[in-house]
């Protein structure tokens, strides 16, 4: 509790209404706290979420139909690592696309960061379509 009520106290005096919408551009380290904001950091953090969005959603419902619809011999390995990836660790996930994505670039992006979120969340987005394809009625699946 002790760290809280410290960064609290202490960071008091850098919040200020327009926190939100100014960006460190212009600042250093060397500044004031009352200089820059988190704009630039909210801005980031959403554009890598959608860009995340934009990769799952695609692979995650087609495996999700995949896995309803398809009686093959490959359903049950794709289940079984959508099952396995929903137990990855952030951590493993995140250091995952760092040794393919970034030592072989040799540059840090936003979209590594995207593939990361994107490994993280694929699995819920595969095991909630193929739950929710499970409920469709047969009578309809079969019309359709």
């Amino acid at each position: 509790m002790s760290i809280f009520a410290s960064v609290i106290i202490k960071g008091a005096k850098g919040f200020r209404p327009n926190f939100f919408v100014e960006t460190m551009q212009t600042t250093t380290p060397d500044d004031e706290l009352n200089l820059g904001g988190a704009g630039h950091a909210i801005i980031g953090s959403m554009l890598m979420v959608i860009i995340a969005t934009f990769i799952t959603l695609p692979l995650g419902i087609l495996s999700g139909v995949y896995l309803t619809e398809v009686r093959g011999r490959l359903t049950f390995w794709v289940r079984f690592v959508v099952q396995s990836m929903s137990g990855v660790p952030s951590i493993v996930a995140g250091l995952f696309i760092y040794t393919t994505f970034i030592d072989l670039t040799n540059s840090f992006s936003g979209m590594a960061g995207s593939l990361a979120l994107a490994v993280l969340m694929l699995p819920t987005v595969a095991r909630t379509a193929e739950e929710v394809l499970k409920l469709v009625p047969d009578d309809l699946r079969s019309a359709s």
